[in-house]
Order: C-alpha cells, then structure tokens, then sequence
C-alpha cells in the first residue's frame, strides 16, 4: 500500500471532523517507494493547547513507524541548522513561518517529507492543522485540518 496514503487514511482514522485537500490529485511518484519523514514540534497556537501540542509529535511519530517503508527522523537525529541545533531553530522560528522553518529542518536532515502543525484551543474544543511537505520539491503535498469536540483529543 502507498504510505502517504496510508498516512493519510490512518489520520482520518482518530478524527471526527476533518478536510483536506483532494488526494486523488496528488502525483503517483510521491506515495511509492520507501521515505524518510520529518515530524516538527507542533505549535501550540494559545497556552491551553501546549500539552497537546506536546504530545501529537510523539504520536505521530509511533504511527509512522509501525509502516515499513518509513524512517522517521528525529529531531535529535538532524544537524545544526545556522550554529543552532534543531530543537533550538525551531523554537525561535518567527511567529507563523512554522511550516517553513520545518521544512529547512527536514532539508539539512535529509528527510524527503515533513511533518508539521499547529493546535489551538477552542471553546468547543481543539482545532489541529496538519501539513505534509514533500521537500524536493519545496511544496506542500497534503494539509488538512481537524476540529476535535471536547474530550476528543483524550483518543490520542
């Protein structure tokens, strides 16, 4: 089975609401074969949504490794990026340029995909963005967003 399919399909699997762009028009070259995948931190978009933010890289990062033909590569795996380790890069990305500073991650750690998100704190519950970056070709191939009721994100 393709694996960014499978990505895709087993994210779907833990939400009750999402959209997403349209998979059917994604290139065939881009879900064959074996990858190495970038998770970033996700951003914590207000301060009640740090503890799942903290969590969802974690999580992600078990779910791709159970698929064969993925190596996750961690962020204590990637090199310095700008004298700076990778944790430390990305905490002092700008404000909004997350997606990016990933993606310059994954790049010098010679991930073909990222991984990246935020999460935010709702008063109905959580709102998750997820973005896969396909880093040859410096695009974002899959983002899509997850409205999780209350008590939802307790299925992570």
């Amino acid at each position: 089975m393709k694996w960014l399919s499978t990505l895709w399909l087993g994210l779907m699997l833990w939400v009750p609401v999402a959209s997403a762009q349209d998979f059917d028009d994604f290139p065939e070259d881009l879900t064959d074969g074996e990858a190495n995948i970038f998770v970033a931190p996700f951003v914590a978009k207000n301060q009640a949504a740090t503890g799942l933010s903290g969590m969802l890289p974690s999580f992600l990062e078990a779910q791709l490794d159970r698929h064969p033909d993925l190596r996750v590569v961690r962020i204590d795996e990637a090199p310095l990026v700008h004298d700076m380790s990778a944790q430390m890069y990305l905490e002092n990305c700008p404000p909004g340029q997350s997606v990016g500073c990933s993606f310059v991650v994954a790049e010098k750690a010679g991930a073909n995909f990222a991984l990246a998100g935020t999460v935010q704190a709702l008063g109905s519950g959580t709102r998750v963005e997820i973005v896969i970056i396909d880093v040859a070709q410096a695009r974002e191939v899959l983002g899509f967003v997850v409205d999780l009721g209350q008590g939802d994100d307790e299925r992570f």
